[in-house]
């Protein structure tokens, strides 16, 4: 009888232990890393929108009429066809009896929240990740949070409600590009349909990456596989190029334009972007620089994301205005991921090469 007794809490124990193991390997994190990064992301992402929100005050309370003229159709294009955030804060406005500025806020605490929750949530399913130490695997979450910061103090610079939206579809698109079942396909299609309305460029570009990344040889790894992957963001710049056109063409036919659809030669001639670029992306150009010396050990999803963020550079650096980074943070950011393991990696084979050579 006793020796039952006690034969049933260690198989107990043991049971336990491992739905334990069993959970740290499905989720990638352990339990109480996994209680800092549900605090880290609270406390990043109420902090920012904290400020953010005394910015859109300041914004309303200097006047101007820019949201109202975007309601009512009579802005500046291209803000004029980015009418999914802000028709979206206007609806949640009137239904709670609220301001505009307040549904902005709302809108990107929502958005940071997700975003940093699904950065971490890719981080977590990386190999590097998951066969790194629990020291290792502390180390990459706080890389990944301090990357993310660094990017989000640069998001005030020309702040626009669209910014945060951006990066919630790119990184759920990235997410839906790891699915391997026909929902991946639906969720980029509709995420693509719905960027279009926010930031057609930054979605469009993603999947021009993604289909390049179809190309190669590291197509073998896609997740969906190169077929399917190909068709789905075929269709998905297809969705993305109809609704712009219609919203350009028939809804705001008639929008002005204050600036010149090309600035690359504007954005050449000014000493002042450099600077702005190579200060604020240092952590996407190291990205590039790992990535180049490592481009073999990539797999299709990687390949995809970073084909996609240089196509989004070059789009970025013909059309916009290159001190606005804004533009390009939500897609330097939804490559924070991909940045800290090609640092981890780079790091620790640096100093096995070091201890092997003492």
């Amino acid at each position: 009888m006793s020796g039952g007794q006690a034969a049933q809490p260690a198989s107990t124990a043991g049971i336990t232990q491992a739905r334990r193991a069993s959970a740290v390997n499905d989720a990638g994190f352990d339990s109480g890393l996994r209680r800092f990064l549900v605090w880290a992301v609270f406390v990043i992402t109420g902090g920012y929108t904290f400020l953010d929100y005394w910015n859109y005050s300041h914004t309303f309370h200097l006047g101007g009429g820019e949201w109202e003229s975007l309601l009512a159709g009579t802005s500046y294009a291209p803000a004029q066809y980015r009418i999914g955030v802000i028709r979206t804060a206007d609806l949640l406005a009137r239904l709670t009896h609220t301001h505009l500025r307040h549904m902005f806020a709302a809108i990107d605490f929502v958005c940071l929240g997700i975003s940093l929750a699904m950065l971490l949530w890719l981080l977590g399913r990386t190999e590097i990740f998951r066969r790194a130490a629990r020291l290792g695997q502390w180390l990459l979450a706080s890389l990944a949070l301090g990357c993310f910061l660094f990017y989000l103090l640069w998001s005030f610079w020309f702040q626009k409600p669209e910014t945060h939206a951006t990066l919630l579809l790119l990184v759920l698109s990235a997410a839906a590009a790891q699915w391997r079942r026909t929902p991946g396909v639906l969720a980029l299609i509709a995420l693509a349909a719905l960027g279009a309305t926010v930031r057609a460029d930054a979605v469009i570009a993603f999947h021009a990456g993604f289909l390049t990344a179809c190309l190669l040889p590291q197509s073998r790894s896609l997740p969906l596989g190169r077929a399917v992957q190909a068709a789905a963001s075929l269709l998905s710049i297809a969705a993305a190029v109809g609704i712009e056109y219609f919203i350009m063409h028939h809804l705001y036919p008639n929008a002005p334009r204050q600036v010149s659809a090309f600035q690359l030669w504007n954005n050449l001639r000014e000493w002042m972007n450099y600077l702005v670029v190579a200060m604020a992306l240092f952590p996407w150009w190291l990205t590039l620089r790992l990535a180049a010396a490592r481009w073999r050990t990539l797999d299709g999803w990687m390949a995809g994301l970073l084909l996609g963020s240089v196509v989004h550079f070059a789009l970025f650096c013909i059309f916009g205005i290159t001190w606005e980074v804004r533009i390009f943070l939500p897609f330097a950011m939804t490559l924070v991921p991909l940045t800290v393991t090609l640092v981890y990696t780079t790091v620790e084979r640096t100093a096995d090469a070091s201890l092997r050579s003492e």
